[in-house]
């Protein structure tokens, strides 16, 4: 079973070293993040940047611990697959045509 380590990367909270998150700092987070953040949007998650870092500073520090992945309890990859009773029925509403009995699509690449 794989393991996970979880850590609280304190050097993250910037509260706790008396940093203050610019304008480029915060464009390279938003960055990492897929964050598209609108000027207005920038101003004002840096207007409220200090409530941001005093309850992240307030959350429980969670040591570092090591975590089984229940999540993948359930699934079973090396199950036999079953076939289904009736396999044309599952494609009667396909408007694509029918190839080896798989679906075929035209794509704009497709001559």
């Amino acid at each position: 079973m794989e393991k996970i380590v979880s850590l609280r990367y304190s050097s993250l909270v910037l509260g706790e070293y008396g940093m203050k998150l610019d304008s480029t700092q915060l464009q390279h987070l938003a960055k990492l993040s897929k964050l598209h953040l609108t000027p207005d949007e920038e101003r004002t998650f840096l207007g409220n940047m200090d409530e941001i870092l005093d309850f992240l500073s307030r959350l429980p520090a969670e040591e570092a611990s090591e975590s089984d992945i229940s999540s993948e309890a359930g699934v079973r990859l090396f199950e036999e697959q079953v076939e289904y009773p009736e396999p044309e029925s599952l494609f009667h509403n396909v408007k694509h045509e029918m190839v080896n009995d798989a679906i075929s699509i035209r794509t704009s690449l497709s001559a």
